[in-house]
């Protein structure tokens, strides 16, 4: 419970910091919060406000010092530089937070692919465009605010000049990543670092509609054989970067044929994409990812989530966009919340099986499934 001159700082007070915000008052603690709208939603909500950009961590600090509070704990939802503006906070105030060196590396696809391959953690190649490529490669911004933006396949020289310019157009300081093209599932590990000790939540599969636009459609739980693969991953990366606080969202490619796995993107912050609101404590029977971020903010150790169901998160917007017709039978409808489709299966092998069978047919997703 807080005091009087207490506070935790969301950097960042639009719409997606909404549910932070409330969480941390729902945990009794005062709330001061920055954003450069003036008028944003997380504001009135706040107890206290800073109308400064969240991008400007030494303004943001000077706020801070000039209102006389303390400090105990800053959090953020946003991606890019909100992240590194939550490292530069944390340090200033001698607070739990990731280091603002690795800050920089996962705020920076080129930089994270760049501080993988040199620390020997699997990571897809990167090419530079005035140098010879080996296609087919992957384009993408190497700095942007945005997912799945400007992201295409390139299987010549002609394709890779539209590409480049695309990404260009859309990262904040004009780098593009061009990566090995990666074939294979897409995961992610969930985990929790505190004091140098993980804590691991979980590993998910994306799914997503293939090639051009490599559209985000869904989510699902894995297997824990490659729940334990993607740990091992996460492992090998925390250890080499010398990493001993945060809250991670770890993307990685893993291949079934020759069982590789690469990390290609990480995130440091809170993220959206329905991931922490609603797909996690739904299989998790109501684990709190806001709450857990507090009290690592805090310097405490997060709770571990007990068990997981089998379950595949759809986003209905885009089976809608992209014509997606599910099959008649092999799940149960669990639930519709906030225009996400919840299906339930009653083992992973069941969930599995469904993806096996559906996927380049009913669904048009691409993606491959390891039992």
């Amino acid at each position: 419970m807080s005091s009087n001159d207490e506070y935790i700082l969301s950097v960042g007070a639009g719409q997606s910091q909404v549910p932070l915000i409330l969480k941390i008052k729902e945990m009794g603690w005062k709330v001061i919060s920055c954003d450069a709208d003036a008028q944003a939603p997380g504001k009135m909500i706040s107890d206290l406000f800073i109308n400064v950009s969240t991008y400007e961590a030494k303004s943001i600090i000077d706020a801070i010092v000039a209102k006389d509070v303390k400090l105990i704990a800053v959090l953020t939802r946003s991606t890019g530089k909100p992240v590194v503006s939550c490292a530069k906070i944390a340090k200033h105030f001698k607070l739990p937070g990731l280091d603002i060196d690795n800050s920089k590396i996962f705020t920076h696809k080129q930089k994270l692919l760049h501080a993988l391959r040199q620390h020997d953690i699997a990571a897809p190649r990167i090419f530079d465009i005035n140098s010879p490529i080996d296609y087919p490669v992957f384009v993408k911004p190497s700095n942007t605010v945005k997912s799945h933006a400007a992201m295409s396949l390139c299987n010549s020289s002609k394709d890779l000049e539209q590409a480049y310019s695309n990404a260009a157009s859309v990262s904040l300081d004009g780098s593009v990543n061009i990566e090995e093209y990666l074939l294979g599932q897409d995961i992610v590990s969930i985990d929790f670092v505190c004091n140098s000790q993980i804590f691991h939540l979980c590993t998910i599969g994306e799914i997503s509609n293939g090639p051009p636009s490599f559209d985000g459609i869904g989510w699902y739980t894995v297997s824990q054989k490659l729940d334990e693969v993607a740990k091992s991953q996460f492992s090998h990366m925390k250890n080499a970067l010398s990493i001993h606080h945060g809250f991670f969202q770890t993307a990685m490619k893993f291949n079934p044929v020759n069982e590789q796995c690469k990390i290609y993107e990480v995130h440091a912050e809170i993220g959206g994409d329905k991931v922490n609101d609603v797909f996690i404590p739904t299989i998790s029977n109501g684990y709190d990812v806001f709450e857990n971020n507090i009290h690592l903010a805090l310097g405490k150790f997060p709770e571990p989530i007990k068990q997981t169901v089998p379950m595949l998160l759809l986003f209905k917007q885009k089976l809608e966009q992209y014509s997606i017709k599910l099959p008649d039978s092999g799940y149960k409808v669990y639930s519709e919340i906030d225009d996400c489709l919840m299906l339930s299966f009653t083992y992973q092998w069941q969930l599995n099986d469904f993806l096996s069978k559906n996927t380049g047919k009913s669904f048009s997703f691409n993606t491959g499934v390891y039992v």
